[in-house]
């Protein structure tokens, strides 16, 4: 049974959004309904005592399981509609808040869960959120989103395509549509429009290549009176991919899509929660940091600290702050390898866990750095980019952070161009969306990443 293809535009546009807003709501409001109801069930059998409220226990213990979800990727597109992952993540993400949630009412409110609530209750909340999602993976493999592409294949256009045909049965391309529109010969754009109607096409992407004929942009103005979305591929490849594919788009496109960074409100908050957040931290770790650099200077001829001039907010240099790891005459611009024998006994402990990176609080306090933003490159790096990228200033408009998109997604890169404009296509996508929602992503994606480390 076919949906309408209103409805199927419906159904894709909310499951396949880029929002994670929907699911945490819909995930909150079901894990705390089913502990609750399920809850009860331990409170009717007589016997335990009710010790804990249980309203107060289920929105405790959804409300961490929203937290560790974003952190674990559970919300993530690529996830939250497949089988596996789905269980996958789900068990983690739960086990983790309950952790975390039974210690918070234990330790911050004195209070208790009984066993069967807890029991009855994390069931319920699991098997229904887990079931919300595997019907809703159901639904979208019965009615998968179906787009078309109109244009040169770009390099962008090709990899959507691979990874469409990869596997995913959550897109699906009109590739015998596309066929039979670029093998007719003198077609009216409107006839075309209705055959996009006819096959319940829900997007209509348009190539940013110059060559692209204007029967293309004829056909678009007659698909968006038919209700269909129109998008170029810039925007529905950072939909699909969070970030933007630079081999194809032209520079123009870039500057004119604009960055709407300069947002008071916004920044105002984050620069507090830096200042506050980065004077709490060097507080609470100050004996850490104390041992590490003692560590360092006893074990390692030298300082405990090494700096480096990286290229900051308006392309303003700084001196960043790490603990040194290298012996001494070897801090350079090289990439190290796995074994590599300028790495220090102390620093093989720090680099796994990115200890070596917490003077950088310093950084942040002293406005230099932020939480989360594109990282600070040398300036060796950024002088040798500029000159093959020049978009590559780009991503000084905002200040460095000590975590960012980039990092989580692609993890430790090397130095070279192919990498690097890898990591600015993540970049870009940061600055286009840059807000308090996406640094908060970052942040807790990164703890997820770091923690996952010591597993």
């Amino acid at each position: 049974m076919n949906l309408p293809r209103s409805r199927r535009q419906g159904v894709s546009k909310v499951l396949l959004s880029g929002s994670v807003t929907p699911w945490i709501v819909a995930d909150f409001a079901i894990g705390f309904a089913g502990f609750y109801l399920c809850a009860l069930l331990g409170r009717m059998t007589g016997l335990q005592q009710v010790r804990i409220d249980n309203a107060i226990a289920g929105g405790t213990l959804s409300f961490f399981f929203v937290l560790v979800g974003l952190g674990a990727g559970f919300f993530d597109r690529e996830n939250r509609l497949r089988r596996f992952e789905i269980i996958k993540w789900g068990l983690i993400s739960w086990s983790l808040a309950m952790c975390l949630g039974l210690a918070t009412l234990h330790f911050l409110f004195f209070m208790a869960v009984g066993r069967l609530s807890l029991i009855y209750g994390s069931l319920g909340a699991l098997f229904a959120i887990l079931g919300f999602h595997l019907f809703m993976g159901w639904i979208l493999r019965k009615h998968p989103h179906r787009f078309l592409v109109l244009g040169p294949l770009s390099p962008g256009i090709k990899e959507i395509m691979e990874w469409v045909h990869s596997g995913q049965d959550h897109y699906e391309h009109a590739d015998s549509l596309r066929r039979q529109i670029e093998e007719s010969q003198h077609l009216d754009p409107s006839e075309a429009a209705s055959w996009l109607e006819r096959e319940q096409i829900v997007d209509l992407v348009l190539s940013l290549d110059p060559s692209s004929p204007d029967f293309n942009t004829a056909v678009g103005s007659l698909a968006l009176q038919r209700g269909i979305r129109v998008v170029d591929e810039g925007r529905f490849f950072s939909e699909l991919f969070r970030r933007y594919p630079l081999g194809s788009l032209p520079v123009s496109w870039i500057v004119t899509e604009g960055f709407d960074i300069h947002k008071p409100v916004t920044n105002i908050i984050k620069r507090t929660a830096d200042l506050l957040g980065s004077l709490l931290l060097l507080i609470i770790l100050s004996p850490l940091l104390f041992v590490i650099g003692l560590a360092i200077w006893l074990t390692s001829p030298g300082p405990a600290f090494y700096t480096q001039v990286r290229q900051g907010r308006y392309s303003r240099p700084f001196r960043m702050i790490k603990f040194r790891t290298m012996t001494l005459g070897h801090g350079g611009h090289e990439a190290t390898a796995p074994g590599d024998q300028r790495i220090t006994s102390v620093g093989k402990m720090l680099r796994p866990m990115h200890f070596d990176e917490l003077p950088q609080l310093v950084n942040i306090l002293l406005g230099h750095m932020s939480f989360v933003g594109p990282r600070p490159e040398a300036l060796q790096i950024v002088e040798r980019t500029r000159e093959k990228l020049p978009i590559f200033e780009i991503r000084h408009m905002v200040r460095p952070g000590l975590t960012g998109l980039a990092q989580i997604s692609q993890g430790k890169t090397q130095d070279g161009l192919e990498e690097i404009t890898q990591k600015l296509s993540f970049d870009l996508y940061y600055l286009r969306n840059y807000g308090l929602a996406l640094d908060l992503l970052i942040a807790l994606r990164t703890a997820f990443v770091l923690t996952r480390k010591t597993w």
